[in-house]
Order: structure tokens, then sequence, then C-alpha cells
């Protein structure tokens, strides 16, 4: 029996299936608790906006779930789907041009159908499966010829199956999932009218939404095996048929639907948010090429199992339900017009070769695929390849010119070939000059390629004997160390890759996230006992982000971040950390090892934190290593890590800046200087250090260098290099790392190993557990404002109530009073969407340290997800003030913050004569922006939560200023002009959007310094 599991107990009730409507339902939805979206609720792209409206509806009946549907000669056609009658097989379309519908004259299909899959392959459209008028699951596969009026039968499907997803990419038709949350994967040839079975999907569903785009389909939520809500997004990749996972939608999803714009976005719109929740209107939208979501402007009308479709800068929206419990179906159309899209836009889409090595000696042909992304055709424009060495020497340049590119197609421009001949890392640069090009950010890409010999080590060769370990998925967490002999490498080497041979597991998500670390070490056996995380040098990190799992069996690869130069002097050490990542019950896989004499091997596995106790074991997992043979260097430093500055720093606090310095090479070296160099924006040199120092052959050594006091309030970048004369391996001379120096009256990252920080408390209030600091790799992975350690309250299986509160050093506020602010960074887990219960973290301030006043209570459940900031005004103070955090429990939900700043200034109350009787955002001051301060000041009519966010031209989030709960009232409040990184941005045309409940309010400033 698994342990620490949470054994929930659900009382079952009979529905009578008395309407046909329920036979569409997931099998056994009545088991879970009803979950309640807020459909009012959003956070719309206003660099691309969606205006609906509201479209003559269709005359024929009301209808859901079409299984084929899609554009034909600027007619939008619908396939058979539900009526109130059942099934049918009535063929309708709409035409936009002229917003009217044809439903006489036109063929029918051969059996009514519903809930099945299709789509549009040329001037056809097909339909596939689902249930006929007797709730028959169907296998059938009908073809709909527009352009002829016909519809003949084809192949059918290998097996008969209703709510599956659908889509179409590189002309073939792709059925995947069922309502028995299988993981079929069948492609459809329409050339060949054959059906072949492709790679499962990583996860069974039905109930989903798929869509093409750009030769991809795309396998969005769903519902899983148990009833499980998914926000899943896969990628699969019909060439190579594998899987990628994704970045999750901001929530779960089911009976919903998407579609495929410019094969760059996918709107995902409607559908429900768990078992027993009505449809509701919202709309995600997926952005391709950055793996991002937003949340975007919802649809006028509530509802599910609707089908959309994209024609002339428009979304169409037709049909649908929106009570799962009545027969109701709607024949309602609505258009959603999007933002113009850009008329001269082309830029990198990939960089198809070099790849990431390449042999010596060998002919190279760099190649970039370029796509236009605008609206009009490109003529005429270049494409350029540099290619640059060690220390920034130019290796190569090619240009090509690209004579025609129509709009949204791609091109391969392939450059001159070159031969490089010394092995060495390339960085590769591919970049496009259009003349005028409206949206630069997509121009250029840029990858490394290590030029060099290549060789591949196996250790361990039994295949008979399996474990969950190095990389355990029926653990949250999983920690494991690893020895391999000198005599079993035998050759030195940079490490390239690491790969571990899977033995079986049906699950194919990627594992993450995992951290690989590399030593060379004397020890021949490792005893059970403590591993301090993250590991002391010598350990390296040479790889941090996912472990690919996408096969049944057989060898998973990463290509390290850092190569590793191993001696062939010592032996290998390798230390493996999997992170939080919520444990799967079946399928997880296992990994071939190989039987040992001597301990070289220990690990250890967890459900509530990362393991540091190992056990040490004779199974070693079998490894494959890519290693590129090179003879060790007589002559080679370089620096392993920067120690300090790191995180953030105030203004006027003295920094001893040091880094972590290894002599990798045979010989002594005596007298090389390591210097060390701190640069503002603009290049700006801040301080120069050089320090000498002496180091043996395979030492290494800590320098500090002079003392730094920074001044002005910027983030600054710190750069240590070795310059030994001659050195053979200048790649690993040069480390470097950005911080930030800020004028916060507090700030706080937790990246002190000590916990609580100094002068701040840790309190329990109720139970048994306290405030921890977490470190990177653990659960959840830490802020992206401070990236090595966290505070959090990890309370898995804590007594209803548990509390303890985290107490802030004493502030001193001045002598004159004024509004202080506190920010911080909280992690809001979406992986949950049934607990929507109390656990949360409560903001409080105390002028004593001991009687504490709350201000803001943020739930560690949100379907926004991942670490948020959050401005909370805890009003007007001088003198002495403390910030708590008050963890609350009912659950037993972990909670975690990160970064915590208090500010003076920002957002002010005003006390009118009378609260005001509506919410309103007031034109800012002045406009333009002249001196580069705005005031801001709005109205809050009734409580609420309340965000203001600036945002730049293109609709990214430069500032959030205000995101916390606001009593009515006037605020008053001043930007600076600056990011969130503390930098001043550009002039330019700038939004300032206020959301207060489920009112929300954009203005326009032009802003100059």
């Amino acid at each position: 029996m698994k342990k620490n599991m949470m054994i929930v107990t659900l009382a079952i009730f009979s529905i009578a299936m008395a309407s046909s409507l329920d036979s569409d339902r997931a099998p056994n939805d009545n088991l879970f608790e009803k979950v309640v979206s807020n459909p009012s609720v959003y956070s719309d792209d206003p660099g691309d906006p969606i205006t609906w409206t509201t479209m003559t509806p269709c005359p024929s009946a009301g209808r859901y779930w079409c299984p084929g549907h899609g554009v034909v000669r600027d007619t939008i056609w619908y396939c058979g789907g539900r009526s109130p009658a059942g099934s049918i097989n009535e063929i309708i379309a709409y035409v936009p041009a002229t917003n009217s519908w044809v439903t006489t004259g036109l063929p029918t299909l051969l059996t009514p159908r519903r809930a099945g899959g299709g789509g549009q392959i040329g001037n056809k459209i097909y339909v596939v499966g689902g249930r006929d008028a007797s709730n028959t699951t169907l296998s059938s596969c009908e073809e709909f010829d527009v352009v002829n009026r016909t519809v003949t039968t084809k192949a059918s499907m290998p097996a008969a199956a209703w709510s599956v997803a659908s889509a179409v990419a590189g002309g073939k038709l792709y059925i995947m999932g069922n309502e028995n949350y299988g993981t079929a994967n069948y492609e459809y040839d329409p050339a060949t009218n054959t059906w072949t079975a492709k790679a499962p999907l990583p996860t069974g569903r039905g109930w989903a939404a798929a869509v093409g785009a750009g030769g991809k389909v795309y396998l969005i939520g769903g519902v899983g095996a148990g009833s499980v809500w998914l926000n899943t997004c896969h990628e699969f990749d019909p060439v190579t048929n594998t899987w990628t996972q994704k970045a999750n939608m901001p929530g779960p999803r089911g009976y919903h639907a998407a579609v495929a714009v410019n094969d760059e976005d996918i709107y995902v719109l409607g559908g429900a948010a768990g078992t027993g929740a009505n449809a509701d209107n919202l709309v995600y939208k997926y952005n391709i090429p950055s793996n991002t979501w937003t949340v975007e402007q919802p649809m006028p009308t509530a509802r599910g199992w609707e089908m959309p479709d994209y024609y002339n800068n428009a979304l169409y929206v037709f049909g649908g339900s929106q009570d799962w419990g009545t027969t109701v179906m709607l024949n309602v159309m609505e258009k959603g017009s999007l933002a113009p899209p850009p008329q001269n836009d082309v830029g990198v889409e990939e960089i198809l070769s070099p790849g990431a090595f390449h042999t010596p000696n060998t002919i190279m042909t760099p190649q970039a695929l370029v796509k236009n992304y605008g609206t009009a055709t490109q003529t005429n424009f270049q494409v350029v390849c540099s290619i640059v060495g060690p220390g920034g020497v130019f290796r190569y340049f090619s240009s090509k010119t690209v004579s025609s590119l129509a709009s949204y197609m791609t091109t391969t421009v392939v450059f001159d070939t070159w031969r490089p001949t010394i092995q060495e890392s390339l960085r590769v640069m591919m970049k496009t000059m259009l003349v005028n090009d409206t949206n630069p950010e997509n121009d250029r890409k840029t990858r490394t390629c290590l030029v060099s010999n290549i060789s591949q080590i196996i250790i361990g060769t039994a295949t008979t004997n399996q474990r969950t370990e190095p990389l355990d998925r029926y653990y949250n967490y999983n920690t494991h160390e690893v020895i391999y002999l000198q005599s079993e490498i035998g050759v030195a080497c940079n490490i390239l890759s690491l790969a571990y041979q899977k033995a079986s597991g049906s699950n194919l998500d990627p594992i993450t996230p995992v951290e690989i670390y590399m030593c060379h070490t004397t020890e021949t056996s490792l005893p059970t006992g403590s591993v301090t995380l993250p590991p002391p040098p010598p350990y390296e990190l040479v790889y941090s982000g996912p472990f690919p799992n996408d096969v049944t069996s057989g060898w998973l690869e990463v290509n390290l971040t850092t190569p590793f130069y191993y001696n062939n002097a010592e032996n290998l050490k390798i230390l493996i950390v999997k992170g939080y990542q919520q444990w799967i019950s079946s399928g997880y896989p296992y990994w071939n090892y190989t039987a040992t004499s001597t301990y070289l091997t220990r690990g250890g596995r967890s459900d509530t934190q990362q393991p540091t106790s190992l056990t040490a074991t004779y199974n070693r997992p079998n490894i494959r290593l890519t290693v590129s043979p090179q003879a060790p260097p007589t002559n080679d430093v370089g620096v392993t890590r920067i120690i300090a500055p790191a995180g953030s720093y105030q203004v006027g606090t003295p920094i001893i800046p040091s880094a972590v310095v290894k002599n990798y090479g045979t010989a002594n070296q005596t007298n090389f200087p390591v210097i060390c160099s701190i640069i503002g924006p603009a290049k700006t040199v801040r301080y120069v250090n050089t320090q000498t120092i002496s180091l043996a052959a395979g030492d290494t050594m800590v320098v500090n260098f002079g003392t730094y006091t920074p001044t002005i309030t910027e983030y600054e970048s710190v750069f240590v290099r070795t310059a030994l004369t001659g050195d053979e391996r200048p790649n690993n001379d040069r480390k470097s790392r950005g911080f930030l120096v800020h004028s916060y009256m507090l700030l706080e990252g937790f990246n002190d190993v000590v916990f609580p920080p100094p002068g701040w408390q840790a309190n329990i209030i109720n139970g048994t557990y306290n405030w921890e600091r977490f470190t990177a790799g653990v659960y959840p992975t830490c802020s992206p404002y401070e990236g090595e350690a966290m505070a959090g309250y990890r309370s898995f299986n804590a007594s209803a109530g548990s509390m303890a509160r985290l107490i802030s050093p004493p502030v001193n506020c001045g002598t004159t009073p004024q509004p202080i602010n506190v920010i911080f960074n909280m992690y809001h887990d979406p992986g949950y969407p049934g607990e929507l219960g109390p656990d949360s973290i409560k903001v409080e301030y105390s002028t004593d340290g001991i009687n504490f006043t709350q201000v803001a209570s943020f739930k560690r459940y949100d379907p926004t997800a991942a670490w948020q900031e959050h401005t909370v005004n805890l009003g007007t103070f001088s003198g002495t003030l403390y910030v708590g955090f008050l963890a609350f429990s009912e659950y037993g939900n972990n909670m975690y913050i990160d970064f915590v700043r208090m500010a003076p200034g920002g957002i002010e109350e005003q006390k009118p004569e009378r609260l005001p009787i509506v919410t309103t955002l007031n034109a800012i001051k002045p406009n333009p922006v002249t001196n580069g301060l705005a005031q801001i000041s709005f109205a809050i009519a009734e409580p609420s939560r309340v965000s203001l966010r600036i945002y730049d031209a293109a609709g990214r989030i430069i500032k959030t200023l205000v995101d916390s709960d606001l009593s009515s009232g006037v605020y008053n409040l001043t930007w600076n002009g600056t990011d969130e990184n503390n930098q001043k941005v550009a002039d330019g045309i700038y939004f300032y959007t206020l959301t207060a409940g489920t009112k929300r309010f954009s203005k326009k400033m032009i802003y100059t310094q």
C-alpha cells in the first residue's frame, strides 16, 4: 500500500439515466464534488484582444459536438452532431461574409453521429467514430466532399470510440483517446485510405481537445482515469512519433474545444473546470513559440462541446451545451475578432543544423527554418548565420537572400558549407534582417555546438534486474548518488550527455525537475548516511531541467548543460536530485541495473521532502555516457562557480565577491590572475578586482576579492574569469551571474543556509510544524526572482488548524508617517482543483513584534498557478514595524513564499467624506508622462480583490503595482517607470489596467523619461 496517501471516502449517489444526455458524460462523474469556476475573473492580453459579437443564430435546432467541421471556400461546414432529438446526420453551413446559414439542399452523413472526431483536409471533411442515434459506439469513417457535395464511406478506424479528441496535421487526421480513458492514437492517411496506430497518449483520457498547428498535434486537457480533470498540454510530432509535454493550462478543462490561428496561437474555449460544474465561457490562449498561456476575454455565452473555427482573422464559435444535466443545445453563433496581425514580421522559427555536436574535419551545412508571421508577402530580405568560437572570435559568416516568402509560410535557408577543424565550443546565431520588421523579438535564435570527436561508453549490461531508481516516479521526491570506476570509463574525456536504460513503464510524462551533479572522487564505495543539498564543491552542476521519458523502454538521454571534463585518474561520482513531481500509482518507469560487489550506489525517496539520508545498495543503474575523448590538458584552470554576489543587496551594503577556482590540468600553476568584474546597465563598469593565486594540479580554492559597496539601485552582473597564460581549455575560464541592488527597507530571499535568517523569527502557533528553508530542486521550483531557496510551511498530514508565523526583523519606518507596502512571491498550486479550502498565508503587521493585525490573506490554491507576486498595503506608519506571514493549514497543504520586500510610498488610501459609489480608474497624470513619474488614482466602490498592472504595447506585463484585497476608498500611487527587475523602461506607449472583482478598466499612456 502506498504510504502517505490521503484516502478520501466519497458518497456515491445514484443518478437515473432518464435523460439521454447523461450518456455523453464521463463515467462516474457523480463521484467527485462540484468545482465552480468564476468566469468573470480574467486577465486578457491587451496586445491581442478578442472583440466578441453575437451573429445570426442557426435556424435549425441547436446542436453540440459535431464530429467534423471546417472552412472550405469561405464557408464553415458542420457535419452531424447532437440535437434535442439525438444524434443527427444533417450537414449545414455558415457564410461569414453574409452572416447567413445554409440548411437545405445539402447531402447528409450516411450514419447519424455525435461525440466522434474528424476534421478538414483540403476540400473534404472527415467524420470518424462517435455514437449513433441508438447510442452505439462507432468505428466507421465518412468523407464529405464539399466541392462535389458527396458523402462516401472510408476505411474504418481500428477500434470503435467516442469522446475522442481529433486534429489534422500534415494532411493526416489523428483520433486520440476515448470514453474509457484510453491512450489510443490513430492516424488516418486519406491518400492511401489507411489507418496506423501511433505512439500512445502520455496519459489516457477522454473529453479532451486537440488541434493541429505547424505540422504537429497539441492535446489539451480532458478527463483521465479516476475522473481526474487535466490541465496538461502535450505536443505530438508525427514525423518522429514522439510526445513532448508543454506548459500546463491555467486550469483544468473538460468538454472544451480548441482552434489554431496561423500555426502560432491556440485558443481553448469553454468547457468545464471539474466534475459537476456547468460549462463556463473562459478562453485560454497558448502561444506555441513561447510555450506560454494567457487568459483571454471570455465568450459572451458559456458552453462546452461547441465547434470553433478560424476564418479571416476571427474565431467563429457555434453551438454547444451549457448544462450537463439537461438536454439544452445551443444554436448560438459568436464571432471573436482578433487584433489585426502584423503586416511585416519574419523570424527564425528553428535552427535545423548544426546540432549540439559536430565531428571535426567534417562538412557542416548550417540551415535555418524561417517563417513569415505577417500578413504581407516579403521579398528579398536577408538571413544571416554567424558562428563564434571561444573569446568571441568569429569562425564563420554567411548571408542568404530569401527572394519571396508568402504570409504564414516557412522556408528552409541553407547557408554556405564549412569544415570546422578545431575541437571547441561554438556559438551559432541565425537572424532575419527584414527592414521595418514590427516584431524583432522572433528575429534571432542561437545554439551551442560542440566540435569534438564523439564516442559512447556503456557501463552495466544486465537487463533482467529493474528498480524505480535513479528517477523514481512512485514517490514525490528522489535523491540518488552513484560511483562509476576509472577502470570502467578508461579515457580522459569531456562527458557530453548521460542516458539511463528504461526497462518498462507506460507513463510517458517528462520527469521534472531534475538536477545532475558530477565530480571526481577517490572513493570506492558509498556508505549509508547523509548528503548535503545542494552539494558543495567539488560537485559541479552539469544539468538542470526535465529528464525525457517518451518511450516505454530503451535509452533515455539528456545533453549536459555544462559538459564535464573527466580526468581518467579518479573515479566519477554522480548525484541526481529529482525534485517534487506528483507521484503516480501506475505506469511509472523501471530502470535496468547491474549488481555490483561493493556499495557503489545509495539513494532515498520520500513523499514529504527531498531525501538527504541515503541507503547504500548494490543496485547500480546501467548508464551510457556520450564522450569526446581528450587527453588531460597540462595547463587548464577555470572558474567552477561564483559564490557571491548572489541574489540581492541593499544600497550601501558592503559585499565581498568570491568564487571557486579549480586546476583541471596536470601541471601545478603558480601566480596566475583571477579577475572579478561587476557591470551595470549599458555595460557600465562598477568594479574590477584581481587576485593572484597558485593551485596544485587537481586542487580547488575559494578566491575572495576586495570589498564592493554598491551605490545605485539597479540590476548588475558579476563576471569572474581566470587569466592563465597558455590555458588549453578557455571554455571553462569564465562564469557570470546577475544580482539586484535595491533600496528596499527590507529584502529577504532566504538564500543563506541559516534559517530563520538573522533577525527573523519562526514560531509555531498551533500543531507541530514550523516554517523551514527549502532549496532549488525541491517542490516547488524556487521563485523566478530568487532562484536558490525559499521559505516554506510544510504541513503534509498536519492536523486541522495547524499554524505557524514567520516574523521579519524590526524595520525603521522613519519619523514621518508614510504608507508602507510589503511585496512577496507566493506559490499557488493548480494541481488540486478540489482543494479550495482555507489553507492560506495571511499577511500581518505589528508595531511590537508580539501583537499582530491581519491585512490580507492568500489561498494556496489558485487556478492561475505557480509563482505570483503580491503587493499588500500595510497602512501608514512611522517608527518600528514588523511584517508577519501566518501559514494556516486546514487540509495539510504545503505553502511557500520568497523574495519578501518592504518599501515606502506606493499605494496610499485617501479618506473621502463619503465612500465612492462606483469603481473607476482615473486618467493618469501627466499624460504624456514627461518627468519619469506617473500619478495613478482609482476608486473602489466595495471591498474587492484589486490588481493594477502596467503592460507594454505588445501586451507583456511590465510591472504589478497592486495585487491585494482592498476596502472601499480612493487610492493614489506613483509609478516610477521601472519594470519588475527595477530597471527603467524605454520610452513608448504603455497601458495601465485595473481589475476589481468582476470589473476591469484599461487606459493608455505615453511614457518618456
